[in-house]
């Protein structure tokens, strides 16, 4: 866990503006909100369905205080994303 302004700070250290942030391990979405934030694009992933439901509802609240309305769409929310890694390890036998 980290706080915003310490993102945005290593965000702005190591990305210039349009590219893509990848965080797979997304916990409350800090890493989300800073890329919307900074204008990078952002790819996130979590295995906790919780931390899912948390870093959406963080990104839509950034959203409506950003652009006044939640510019929320299901196909552009894919990145966001829980899955049970017992089941996407089985082999099958």
């Amino acid at each position: 866990q980290k706080p915003l302004a310490l993102l945005e700070r290593i965000l702005l250290a190591a990305s210039r503006e349009g590219d893509l942030i990848g965080d797979f391990c997304a916990g409350s979405g800090t890493t989300a909100v800073a890329a919307f934030r900074l204008g990078r694009g952002f790819v996130v992933a979590d295995c906790e369905e919780a931390a899912v439901s948390l870093t959406r509802h963080r990104l839509e609240t950034e959203m409506l205080h950003k652009q006044g309305e939640i510019a929320w769409d299901e196909a552009r929310a894919r990145p966001l994303f829980c899955c049970d890694w017992a089941d996407a390890n089985k082999t099958g036998d």
